[in-house]
């Protein structure tokens, strides 16, 4: 009888562990660590070598003694391949500020998906979804599914509420065929679900609720602290929290503190991340002594660093380039572009009257050294390379008609033009043979370090058609040489940091006079102008895609008159679409490129000062 009592008890005691409204469950994590983010391997101010940057950009904080992941845009997207087992753990911390109600979305993708996000497609972050969570200043949204679907089925499945201010945990496991969340230590859902693939990475979103007049990099949704780890089998079993007491036999409770005592915790060694190495580098420059001494010093100290870049990277951007063609040079940097240089200390400086030199020694974050010459490409220069193929030879003559007719049309449609044919580096049978073998790397890398923003490279060759003294029939011979010329080309442009190809294409003119030679030449007259239009239109259609709205301030501005002249100035610049005046001395100008090149070309071909910049809004001085 007193076997049967016991038994009873034990059943009773069983059932009452089971209850949902007895116990509240603990989260335990995997005991093999996979992946793990904690900053180690991200110093302040740089990037991890572990993500992929699909948009936009980052960099790594700390802040309330944690080391973050920070969004430096609104729509910055990250990425890493993993191999997810049938059973993990996924554990991170988040902290979002309240100015715009910025949030951060983890979510895990499937296979296919992970294809499309390696492409960069619009929007890719929002589909091929198998768990996601959403966390904000207020609540964390989050769900998952069986087979992919896009974002609206995963945030929308839950919602709990969290307080404002704290850092929040996140902690999510996929064990047993249940998936279950805890939001700060608290058992948030609970469902049986079973992914049909297994995910191939993850994904970190950063945006915003809505906009605000304050920058984005400055209230952000920040991440950190992420861990995810496989079940193998050895875990700690959860403890059980009583949340209202009851009557339970007290052997029972021996026994569980007895095999909680027993069972011990697997040591997990997490193997140490590699850091991120710089380049040592030492650079020099100098500046003429016009104004004053400090502003000299000044410029000087930014060729050093430029100097110091080259010989670290090895790049063709040369310093008196960038220096001519961007006076913002340092506060460019220092908005868009977070410790590409750093440990920057002068080791010699000399005073020669009428001229300063400096000496520096730094450290160049290669990553982050290339973000800065992306950044910094004049977008608004073209390089045109094409080469002529004869019989068995490649020339590469920059005076033929095409070269010379082209980049005359795109001079009147307001493009710069460098001299790429010009450099010593170039091979024109290597460029032949990467065109007629579609060897799209190389021809990336061709340009990828030159500081202009686009590049139409190709080659040209002949196809004669009709001899002179040809029989064309009836007895009749061709008093003329009939030449096709086909020129096969590709548009590369430099966005987001990246070289892709913008359009390809292959156009032909024929030409016709008494001597082959001159049939060549007048079928290239005739080329350069039907590839000058077909190259036009495909820019014209990048370019509409990148339309952005400024608001350009000019202080001091007393009469009509002079908002007439100046609404003159800003409507010749390049790039510049349109120009409405919207007060005096206030203009909405439509611009086709990045902002940076409008305040630019505001300094540097109007001669005004710049006083303040951001994406959106300049404020000019005369």
């Amino acid at each position: 009888m007193r076997g049967l009592f016991g038994l009873f008890l034990l059943i009773i005691s069983w059932a009452y562990a089971q209850s949902p409204f007895g116990v509240s469950e603990s989260f335990v994590p995997g005991s093999k660590v996979i992946y793990q983010f904690d900053g180690s391997n991200c110093p302040v101010g740089d990037v991890s070598p572990d993500f992929e940057i699909i948009f936009k950009s980052y960099d790594c904080v700390d802040y309330k003694g944690v080391r973050w992941i920070r969004p430096l845009e609104a729509g910055t997207f990250l990425y890493k391949s993993e191999k997810f087992p049938d059973e993990f753990s996924i554990e991170f911390d988040y902290y979002a500020f309240k100015e715009g109600k910025p949030y951060v979305k983890f979510a895990l993708y499937s296979p296919s998906q992970e294809e499309k996000i390696k492409k960069r497609e619009l929007y890719t972050y929002d589909a091929g979804i198998l768990l996601g969570v959403l966390g904000s200043i207020d609540e964390v949204n989050f769900g998952f599914s069986e087979t992919p679907v896009e974002h609206h089925k995963i945030y929308g499945m839950f919602k709990r509420s969290v307080k404002e201010g704290q850092i929040h945990r996140v902690q999510i496991s996929v064990k047993d065929g249940r998936v279950t969340v805890f939001i700060d230590g608290k058992r948030a859902a609970k469902k049986p679900v079973k992914f049909q693939v297994k995910p191939a990475g993850f994904g970190i979103f950063f945006y915003k609720m809505f906009s605000t007049d304050v920058p984005f990099e400055e209230n952000p949704a920040l991440i950190g602290n992420i861990k995810i780890s496989a079940y193998t089998g050895e875990e700690r079993k959860p403890a059980v929290t009583q949340e209202k007491k009851a009557e339970k036999p007290v052997i029972e409770e021996k026994r569980e503190v007895q095999r909680t005592v027993k069972e011990p915790v697997k040591k997990v060694e997490r193997k140490p991340s590699k850091p991120v190495r710089c380049i040592k580098s030492i650079g020099v420059g100098e500046a003429a002594v016009i104004r004053d001494y400090s502003s000299a010093k000044m410029e000087a100290f930014a060729r050093a660093k430029w100097d110091a870049i080259e010989k670290a990277l090895g790049t063709d951007i040369q310093v008196k380039s960038v220096l001519e063609n961007f006076k913002m040079l340092d506060e460019v940097i220092l908005k868009d572009v977070k410790g590409f240089i750093r440990d920057v200390k002068i080791i010699d400086e000399k005073n020669f009257g009428d001229a300063v030199q400096i000496t520096i020694e730094g450290c160049v974050y290669p990553r982050e050294a290339e973000k800065a010459l992306s950044l910094l490409s004049r977008n608004t220069a073209f390089n045109v390379l094409l080469i002529v193929q004869k019989d068995r030879s490649v020339e590469l003559d920059e005076m033929n008609p095409v070269t010379t007719n082209l980049i005359n049309i795109l001079n009147e449609q307001g493009f710069e033009v460098y001299d790429f044919a010009g450099d010593p580096n170039i091979d024109p049978y290597k460029i032949e043979k990467a065109i007629s073998q579609k060897r799209f790397i190389t021809l990336r890398n061709l340009f990828s370090r030159n500081l202009a923003g686009a590049t139409i490279i190709g080659k040209i060759k002949f196809i004669p058609k009709t001899r002179g003294g040809q029989d064309i029939g009836y007895g009749i011979k061709s008093a003329f040489n009939v030449v096709l010329a086909q020129a096969q080309y590709y548009l590369l442009v430099k966005d987001k940091g990246k070289v892709r190809i913008l359009a390809s294409g292959s156009v032909k003119a024929k030409g016709t006079a008494p001597n082959i030679e001159e049939a060549e030449n007048r079928a290239m007259e005739s080329l350069s102008q039907v590839l000058a239009d077909d190259i036009l239109k495909k820019i014209d259609r990048y370019l509409a895609s990148k339309r952005k709205v400024v608001t350009v301030q000019f202080e001091g501005i007393k009469s009509v008159s002079e908002n007439f002249e100046i609404k003159s100035e800003l409507q010749k610049l390049p790039w510049v679409k349109s120009v409405e005046d919207i007060g005096k001395g206030k203009f909405r100008v439509e611009y086709l490129e990045n902002p940076v090149y409008l305040a630019n070309a505001l300094e540097s071909i109007l001669g005004y000062t710049v006083g303040y910049f951001s994406p959106t809004r300049i404020v000019v001085r005369k």
